[in-house]
C-alpha cells in the first residue's frame, strides 16, 4: 500500500513538474530569469544591510589598520 501511495505521489510531481517546465519556458527565458534572481538578491542584501545598520549602528572606519591595534 506504501509502496502504491508513494509511486503516486511520484508520478503527480513528475506531471507537474514537466507542467511547470512548459510554463516557466513560456514566461521567461534563462536569461530573464536570472537577471531577476540577481536584481532580487541585491535587493535583499541591501535590506539585510539597511537593518543591520538600523539595529546595531553605523560604526566609523578605523583610522589605522586593524593590526596596529593588537601590536604591543
Amino acid at each position: 500500500m506504501l509502496r502504491r501511495l508513494f509511486t503516486a505521489a511520484c508520478a503527480v510531481l513528475l506531471i507537474g513538474s514537466v507542467g511547470c517546465r512548459t510554463q516557466l519556458d513560456k514566461v521567461w527565458t534563462f536569461g530573464e530569469f536570472q537577471d531577476h534572481a540577481e536584481k532580487i538578491d541585491s535587493e535583499f542584501d541591501q535590506l539585510h544591510t539597511d537593518i543591520k545598520d538600523n539595529v546595531f549602528g553605523v560604526e566609523k572606519a578605523a583610522e589605522e589598520p586593524i593590526w596596529h591595534t593588537y601590536r604591543s
